[in-house]
């Protein structure tokens, strides 16, 4: 952690916009004061196909994260006998090098394509994320061996996490200032309960009752992930229109 105190240090360098309060149509009382979570509510609801898009296809990609990073171990550990000892520092060096680089490469992805006149450009990162994942998933359980399960980790970890930079750029374009805050608390509220709670359990369910033997995790792995990463673009594709129309309107 001791990185991130330093890179949290150089917020010290950045200077405090000047906050510029909108009165919006759709929410009542002074433009200073906060809005109620009701209203934010009602707000997203009557926006739900851009908001449900976002929310559901970014918490499908981070599914596919969770649920790889989570059950790596134990399949290292039941198909190759490698213990979780020596496989933790191996994820984390990939999750170091190839998470970090699909977020900053994910990120120019989403910049540039908004510069070149594609307004949904931090949805259309969300795609690329999801179709990046598929095929490196499904070769998983195909590997004959450690190196090779880590060499297919590489781009899988660095596509998992291609789209989360835009993902919390893409808020911003669409939703008013007063309601920023909240609507990031409720997206990360959603995306926790889908990727940390659902995502890994379904891999252990599918292990146990699909496939029926623990040495069949890393196709549960290859399953799950191959099956979100296609929901995540397929739902985020189809939030690409909505989200030019919303973020034209802000």
């Amino acid at each position: 952690g001791l990185p991130g105190v330093l890179v949290a240090a150089l917020m010290f360098t950045v200077r405090e916009p000047v906050r510029i309060i909108k009165q919006n149509a759709a929410f009542s009382g002074d433009a200073h004061e906060a809005v109620p979570l009701r209203q934010v509510i009602i707000y997203l609801w009557n926006r739900r196909r851009v908001y449900g898009a976002h929310f559901f296809g970014f918490s499908f990609l981070a599914i596919v994260f969770n649920s790889t990073v989570a059950w790596t171990p134990a399949f290292l550990d039941r198909s190759f006998g490698m213990t979780i000892g020596e496989s933790g520092p191996a994820i984390g060096i990939i999750i170091l090098v190839f998470g970090s680089s699909g977020l900053v490469v994910g990120g120019w992805l989403a910049d540039r394509l908004v510069l070149k006149g594609y307004a949904d450009g931090t949805m259309r990162a969300g795609v690329v994320a999801g179709i990046g994942c598929i095929p490196f998933a499904a070769l998983v359980p195909m590997m004959p061996s450690v190196p090779w399960v880590l060499a297919a980790y590489c781009p899988l970890l660095f596509f998992t996490s291609f789209g989360f930079g835009a993902a919390a750029a893409a808020l911003q374009q669409i939703t008013p200032n007063r309601l920023r805050a909240l609507v990031s608390a409720l997206y990360l509220l959603v995306l926790n309960l889908l990727a940390a709670g659902l995502g890994p359990t379904l891999t252990a369910l599918i292990t146990d009752y699909v496939f029926g033997y623990d040495e069949a995790v890393g196709l549960s792995i290859a399953v799950m992930a191959v099956v979100s990463s296609f929901v995540a673009a397929l739902v985020l594709r189809r939030g690409c229109k909505p989200f030019r129309v919303e973020a034209a309107a802000q």
